[in-house]
């Protein structure tokens, strides 16, 4: 093989080398890239998560809040009615 079928074969190699280079950082970008949208995707989820958590331990306390206040007004009740009674009972 003379030197100029050498230098004609390793320049081949080399342009090879280049393309193939050139389309593994292009294809690394994209990777990257797509990573970063999951990434961003990942995190608009956790907060609509977190939101929703939120709302339904607020939801949660009302809810306790509400059920208090009726056994609250359930107690009152029944202390009128018992006083009701009882002066019925006396008179």
């Amino acid at each position: 093989m003379s030197d100029s079928e050498r230098l004609d074969k390793l320049e081949k190699i080399v342009e090879s080398n280049a393309r193939a280079i050139e389309t593994l950082a292009n294809e690394w970008q994209k990777d990257r890239e797509e990573a970063k949208k999951y990434r961003k995707q990942m995190y608009e989820w956790m907060a609509r998560l977190s939101a929703s958590q939120a709302n339904f331990w607020e939801m949660q306390a009302d809810y306790y809040r509400h059920l208090k206040d009726v056994e609250d007004r359930q107690a009152m009740m029944l202390e009128i009615l018992n006083r009701v009674t009882s002066k019925d009972k006396e008179g």
